[in-house]
């Protein structure tokens, strides 16, 4: 393996680590055994079937609708028609203050 492919792979697990090192510092300040603690968090993630679908479901980016073209006001200083169905966030936004 090339060195890229081994950082490509080491860095996050590195990151993970730390992270999880980090953590587990904190439990202990804390007064808690940092693997029963783990362990616990491990089994609520993971634990069932229903668990693994539900941190499926949260880890999955939720998606943006595709962009619609909304393009604010025209030059005349009207709004296009349709925007507000495409965007109706963009009702908010274009009010007068």
């Amino acid at each position: 393996m090339s060195l890229n492919r081994i950082e490509w792979i080491l860095i996050p697990m590195l990151a993970v680590l730390a992270g999880l090192l980090l953590f587990s510092v904190f439990i202990l300040l804390v007064g808690h055994n940092p693997l029963a603690t783990l362990a616990v968090i491990f089994e609520g993630a993971f634990g069932s079937s229903f668990s693994w679908q539900n941190t499926l479901a949260r880890a999955a980016p939720a998606g943006h609708p595709p962009r619609t073209g909304y393009r604010g006001r025209n030059r005349r200083g009207r709004g296009d028609p349709d925007s507000a169905a495409r965007h109706p966030h963009a009702l908010l936004r274009d009010r007068p203050a």
